[in-house]
């Protein structure tokens, strides 16, 4: 009978990416995940995705579309608390058959930021807008 050595499986070590400013990336995005989602986002606001990278693209902007009045800056991670937050609000939103959104405020500055569903923005749109004609 043949004895059967056992085939020990070595983890590969994770890609690491060197950026010019010397930051070291573990775990780089693949270039097609983030430029189908810059796709996407221009997409819903009747754009397209600046071609190369901002800056460099010879089309004036820095921005990561073309649009003529709106500045997207598209971003992926892996991780992020404003998503895990995200969620959390959602499923308590869903409980009580409401469309989620958080507002974030940074100390000590003016003004705040809403985080909600590109799905959702029409009806909160106009969820806002009754609300403004209510008051008057």
């Amino acid at each position: 009978m043949p004895i059967l050595k056992e085939v020990l499986h070595r983890k590969r070590p994770p890609k690491e990416q060197v950026r010019s400013n010397g930051i070291v990336v573990k775990h780089p995005t693949s270039k097609n995940t983030w430029k189908e989602f810059e796709r996407r986002v221009a997409s819903f606001f009747g754009t397209r995705r600046v071609p190369l990278s901002g800056s460099n693209s010879g089309h004036g902007t820095n921005s990561d579309s073309l649009h003529p009045e709106l500045y997207i800056e598209c971003k992926v991670r892996q991780k992020s608390s404003l998503c895990t937050l995200f969620r959390d609000t959602a499923f308590k939103a869903k409980a009580e058959n409401k469309l989620p959104i958080v507002a974030i405020k940074q100390k000590n500055e003016r003004g705040y930021l809403l985080v909600m569903r590109p799905c959702d923005l029409e009806e909160i749109v106009e969820i806002r807008m009754r609300s403004i004609k209510d008051a008057e």
